[in-house]
């Protein structure tokens, strides 16, 4: 044991590949040697995995005053509490099945692969995510992770409804700094309540890049990044909300006042004016100063609702196209239906 803890880090295949004069080699030797460092940290993945469960299972982290091994990890190999859970859940999911870590060492799965799967199946159902392995080798990362929620699906006995409230229940939004100077949003939904909001930030993007280049195909997209006009989306779409905001707190002090507006200052009944009766005329009620006040409220507009239906190709821009709209206070209006149309919902003060 002393031996390997004071061994230099390079040891066997490690110095090969160090000593490979990387400069001058072709392309196909570099691609030789880059599969090949990929088997290594496989392997070093895999024993990584095994040395962390039988850590975990000794409680080696609370016999060095650590709470558990996550932390221990954290503090003690120099890394962040992210990066240690996903080792931890990494040596759970090849301690529960051992074939992943065998294609792991093999070269033939990468730990992004293993992280995918453990990041998704919780721990009563690992032992079932040995049906995942020969997926394993055949999809992305990204394929396995859509396969490991259809095995949860399957296998939580209520079609997925414990996941929803799960998922659900650990949604989040964060604003943080980056070193970079950025200000960042992090956000995290279940699919359901994802949905809208992507559907939001496209509409906006969308509408922006046609405002931007009007005369240009709307099915093509210019050079700008997806993600950089969806950043122009979110901040548009914030702009709108404040400045609605902005204009209904300073159209308040306008509506109090319209609300005393009509006011009229009235005296008793037996007030009568002199002159009135000096002429012989029956005495008239004369207005005057009171603390009595009769005001005479200024109606409120009425909020009328419309439905908007208006053809798909209409909403991208295309004008030639054809649409119709129906208002709900006129329910004998004829409504159209045609495939492809998006129905658009809102109020409006008339």
């Amino acid at each position: 044991m002393s031996l390997l803890m004071d061994a230099p880090p390079s040891l066997g295949v490690l110095e090969a590949l160090e000593a490979l004069p990387i400069e001058v080699m072709s392309g196909p030797e570099l691609g030789v040697a880059l599969r090949a460092l990929r088997v290594v940290q496989g392997r070093v993945d895999v024993i990584d995995a095994r040395l962390v469960a039988a850590f975990g299972r000794v409680n080696g982290a609370q016999g060095d005053g650590a709470t558990d091994t996550t932390s221990w990890l954290a503090d003690k190999t120099k890394t962040s509490g992210r990066a240690a859970k996903r080792r931890v859940k990494r040596a759970k999911l090849i301690a529960a099945v051992p074939a992943l870590g065998d294609a792991l060492a093999a070269g033939e799965i990468s730990a992004a692969h293993v992280d995918a799967v453990a990041a998704i199946v919780p721990a009563p159902l690992l032992a079932k995510a040995g049906s995942l392995v020969a997926a394993a080798k055949t999809s992305t990362p990204e394929e396995l992770a859509h396969k490991a929620h259809q095995l949860v699906i399957e296998n939580d006995g209520d079609g997925g409804a414990k996941r929803a409230l799960r998922l659900k229940a650990g949604q989040q939004v964060r604003f943080f700094d980056l070193e970079s100077g950025m200000r960042a949003l992090f956000g995290e939904w279940d699919p359901e309540s994802a949905a809208p909001i992507e559907r939001a930030v496209d509409l906006v993007a969308n509408e922006l890049w046609r405002i931007e280049h009007p005369t240009r195909n709307p099915t093509r997209l210019d050079e700008t990044s997806l993600k950089f006009r969806r950043a122009d989306a979110v901040r548009e779409i914030a702009r709108r909300i404040n400045a609605r905001a902005d204009a209904e707190t300073a159209a308040a002090p306008a509506a109090a006042a319209a609300d005393n507006t009509g006011s009229v200052d009235t005296e008793p009944a037996d007030a009568t004016d002199p002159s009135d009766a000096a002429a012989g005329d029956t005495p008239t009620p004369k207005p005057s100063i009171t603390s009595k006040r009769v005001t005479a409220k200024t109606p409120r507009p009425a909020v009328v609702a419309v439905s908007v239906l208006i053809n798909y190709r209409i909403l991208l821009g295309d004008l030639s196209a054809k649409g119709s709209a129906r208002s709900s206070t006129a329910p004998r209006f004829r409504r159209t239906r045609c495939a492809g149309r998006r129905v658009m919902r809102g109020s409006s003060r008339w």
